[in-house]
């Protein structure tokens, strides 16, 4: 049984903007409280299992609240090069 949900392309653009004003946010937050310039790729939105993200979150369990931050900006990172 294929359980897999499905976006339209709209669904997608939506959730693709939603995602690119946050992201414009906390970036503009971050960037006047140290004083820096941050560059943003636009997001990738994509459908995830619930398993892979619980694994995810686990795999960030007790990091001092950098890390978890910059992992984050490395996967940015990565997918723009793939891009």
């Amino acid at each position: 049984m294929n359980n897999q949900i499905q976006l339209s392309e709209d669904e997608r653009d939506c959730y693709q903007e939603i995602t690119n004003v946050a992201m414009g946010q906390a970036a503009d937050r971050l960037a006047r409280l140290l004083g820096v310039y941050v560059v943003l790729p636009i997001p990738n939105v994509n459908i995830i299992e619930v398993n892979e993200f619980k694994m995810t979150l686990k795999s960030l369990e007790g990091m001092p609240l950098l890390v978890p931050f910059a992992k984050v900006l490395s996967a940015l990172a990565l997918q723009e090069k793939r891009y």
